[in-house]
């Protein structure tokens, strides 16, 4: 049986999800949804442990005391399918519940809403309602890191981070959440340049004022540097770095992308502020047809690949097989072990897809697709009319 905690407060948070266990009340994104009341008691068991395993012997135990008639793993299995199925969760790519085979289970996603767990040697009888009171207690105490409560039902509204004349597109944020890095057209609306501007205030900082069109910056990991691309002629992209806090740039690689036939973002730190994911054409592949290549002339395939800010040497990542299709729009996972991109088919034809990777960022196996909307793209393409030539 799990030990338990002397009573505290009721609700958790984690993601987009948040759960009362006195009431038995679950909402994602303030909506709130049906979840039976096995997987709920199961969730909050998992939470008021989160980041141990939590073994089948405990679970058996806590949730399906001896007294009740029920054939244990089938019961447990379903649970955690309709648990999984509730937050969208996957046991192939867990973010909410990670099983370890033939032991049980851990929560690992970061929960907000209580202290950590005390324990003491106490057994417990689950029974309706009155036990969904006692797991509250369990809950409000079990959670490892103190974080402040939220409200129960956040009401969200839209707060504007520039109000310039002009057309500002490709807002990124710096690390800690102060500034924020975007593209503006200018004053006179005549050229895209890389600006920063501090959250709160009215005047941002120009970065660059190149001719060529600067576009899609990125802040690194310490939030020194930002990372963007300058479209030049012959349809070719060129990545430079510049301080965040301005001055001379550094150019890393050229590319063959045109900015305006790809899906944004354009490049991507790595989590080590060592490497940037990039695109760029791949000769090794051609176009499906010649009347491909000559119906969309800057839709040649392309793939994503690793380019070293200190070196420039390059490292694959992708390289899909038949016709023009593009590997675009990378983003790293927080902690490095997989990335998410954009594959295009067609101008109007693309989906997303999340590709494993090694401790060395190389690929640990093949990418897997999320989607399966075919659209989209074009909506990208024709964003971009004016800005990239």
């Amino acid at each position: 049986m799990l030990p338990m905690a002397p009573p505290g407060g009721s609700h958790f948070r984690f993601g987009m999800f948040e759960a009362d266990p006195a009431s038995g009340e679950f909402w994602k994104n303030g909506r709130r949804i049906r979840l039976q009341e096995q997987p709920f008691r199961l969730l909050v068991l998992l939470v008021a442990h989160a980041g141990a395993v939590v073994t089948r012997e405990e679970l058996q135990k806590s949730l399906w005391p001896a007294d009740t008639f029920v054939e244990f793993d089938y019961g447990l299995n379903t649970a955690i399918k309709k648990l999984r199925q509730a937050l969208g969760d996957s046991a192939d790519n867990p973010r909410f519940i990670e099983t370890l085979p033939r032991k049980g289970y851990r929560f690992i996603a970061p929960v907000s809403g209580g202290e950590a767990q005390a324990p003491v040697s106490q057994r417990v009888k689950w029974k309706g309602r009155w036990t969904l009171a006692v797991l509250g207690a369990t809950v409000a105490v079990g959670m490892v890191v103190r974080l402040i409560r939220s409200p129960a039902a956040p009401q969200l509204s839209p707060v504007p981070l520039t109000t310039y004349r002009g057309v500002e597109t490709q807002p990124s944020f710096s690390p800690d959440g102060r500034y924020v890095a975007f593209a503006w057209n200018g004053e006179k609306e005549d050229n895209f340049d890389i600006y920063v501007k501090q959250i709160g205030t009215d005047q941002p900082v120009r970065l660059t004022t190149d001719p060529a069109p600067d576009l899609s910056p990125a802040w690194s990991p310490d939030g020194r540097l930002i990372a963007f691309g300058r479209n030049l002629k012959a349809r070719r992209t060129s990545i430079l770095l510049v301080p965040a806090a301005g001055g001379p740039e550094v150019k890393v690689t050229e590319v063959a992308t045109p900015y305006n036939t790809q899906p944004a973002p354009l490049l991507a730190w790595s989590p080590d502020g060592k490497w940037l994911a990039v695109t760029d054409r791949d000769d090794t592949r051609a176009a499906q047809s010649l009347d491909d290549a000559q119906l969309y002339p800057g839709f040649w395939p392309r793939s994503l690949l690793l380019v070293s800010i200190e070196t420039g040497a390059r490292r694959p990542l992708t390289s899909p097989s038949g016709g023009p299709v593009v590997d675009a729009g990378p983003a790293f996972s927080p902690d490095g072990r997989r990335m998410a991109f954009v594959r295009a088919v067609g101008l109007a034809v693309s989906d997303l897809y999340v590709l494993p990777l090694s401790p060395g960022w190389a690929p640990a196996g093949s990418p897997r697709r999320l989607t399966w909307g075919n659209q989209a793209y074009l909506a990208v393409y024709a964003l971009r009319p004016r800005c990239c030539g």
